[in-house]
């Protein structure tokens, strides 16, 4: 009822967190990566960047993607499983997916609001 308000007020676009997700240009979500990119180096991640895309959704909008950029974290002598692993066990979880081998978070898909808590999370040593 309160995210139809949302819409009905012609307020989603900046109060629907998916609304904002969806909104998010691929530049916005580089530069934030590249932010985050900066801070993990420092911090004993290997961290890459590269070309990717976002699932909007399975329902209505099953097969539509954004374009996006992705975050590749490790940490060496760990596996992509076991650094995976790790990030779910966070307090929050961090839910990143493996793609060929390797940990990747889009940061599409967390709200730019989060990215200090996001940063404070990956600077605890697993």
């Amino acid at each position: 009822e309160a995210t139809l308000a949302e819409y009905a007020a012609g307020r989603a676009a900046t109060t629907v967190p998916v609304q904002q997700m969806l909104r998010q240009s691929a530049e916005e979500v580089k530069a934030r990566a590249h932010a985050l990119a900066a801070m993990l180096a420092g911090h004993g991640w290997r961290v890459g960047m590269l070309s990717g895309s976002s699932a909007v959704g399975g329902g209505s909008a099953r097969g539509v993607e954004l374009p996006t950029v992705l975050l590749s974290i490790g940490r060496d002598g760990q596996s992509a499983a076991t650094t995976e692993q790790w990030l779910r066990s966070l307090d929050p979880p961090i839910v990143a997916r493996v793609e060929h081998d390797r940990v990747v978070l889009d940061l599409r898909t967390v709200l730019p609001d989060q990215d200090a808590l996001l940063r404070t999370l990956l600077s605890v040593e697993p």
